[in-house]
């Protein structure tokens, strides 16, 4: 079901999130984190299925948050505010792919 374009909940982020460090960390392929969160039964805000190049785009985002401003980055910074996240927990999002591994 396809969610609006209002700000979905904290706790949305924080599980993507939570996924895509652990993902990272496990040094998954964008495809392979996009199945990992289908297979969550986890949508895009948008209520779509993720894909390689949706995480590709979100990682993006995350790892250029100056030039692409987004809800995912705001709730990151949110989250390690709150202390759900530290900023070590947070490592991997931004450690660089090599080529190949997208």
């Amino acid at each position: 079901m396809p969610h609006n374009n209002s700000r979905l909940p904290s706790a949305y982020y924080e599980q993507v999130l939570r996924i895509l460090i652990s993902c990272n960390s496990d040094a998954l392929t964008y495809p392979a984190m996009a199945a990992v969160l289908n297979a969550q039964n986890i949508t895009t805000p948008t209520g779509l299925q993720w894909t390689g190049e949706i995480i590709k785009q979100l990682m993006k985002k995350l790892r250029n948050h100056q030039l692409y401003p987004s809800y995912i980055h705001q709730s990151l910074l949110s989250l390690i505010f709150e202390g759900k996240l530290t900023m070590k927990e947070t490592l991997p999002l931004y450690k660089s792919r090599r080529h190949g591994v997208h």
